[in-house]
């Protein structure tokens, strides 16, 4: 069984990104939303002993994320802050509710594009994961732009059937 550091690492390393994010989208600051993400990890560390595996890691992080946030809104108070306290709160909710819905769709999405044939997911990946135009990969193929958006189109359409029938049975509200 992996110790805490390292459960604590492959948390982290899945949800980091959305996490900075949604401080980010909080703070509107860069360099403060650097500060803020730098406590949160701090303090998600010391108290990784308090997290009860099989619980949602993203509903907990973005707990203590709320907090921090709203900690470095109370200190800022000499600035004009981009949104009101209300306002703000609300964000904070609905984010933390959809959270745990965001990781099953991603997991979903994981789970269809393995299932892709290796031609549609080289496809997919030269799209967008190297950002090759859609004119640059018909180019390279050999094929119209026609073809390859019709392509793109149809695996589009195959994942979006995937992630549905994977997620059948999720309430998203």
């Amino acid at each position: 069984e992996p110790d805490s550091r390292e459960r604590f690492s492959r948390h982290m390393a899945t949800h980091q990104r959305r996490l900075y994010a949604f401080i980010y989208a909080l703070v509107q600051d860069r360099h403060a939303a650097d500060d803020v993400s730098q406590d949160v990890y701090a303090i998600l560390w010391r108290r990784f002993d308090t997290f009860q595996e099989g619980t949602s890691f993203s509903a907990w992080s973005y707990q203590v994320a709320r907090l921090q946030v709203m900690n470095w809104r109370r200190k800022q108070k000499r600035l004009l802050l981009p949104m009101a306290e209300d306002v703000l709160t609300g964000l904070m909710d609905t984010a933390a509710e959809n959270a745990d819905k965001q990781d099953e769709r991603i997991d979903a999405l994981d789970y269809c594009l393995g299932r892709l044939p290796g031609d549609k997911r080289d496809l997919l990946q030269s799209r967008y994961h190297f950002g090759y135009s859609v004119v640059e990969i018909a180019e390279q193929r050999n094929r119209s732009r026609r073809a390859v958006y019709k392509a793109l189109g149809k695996i589009h359409e195959a994942l979006l059937s995937c992630i549905q029938t994977k997620m059948k049975g999720v309430d998203y509200g």
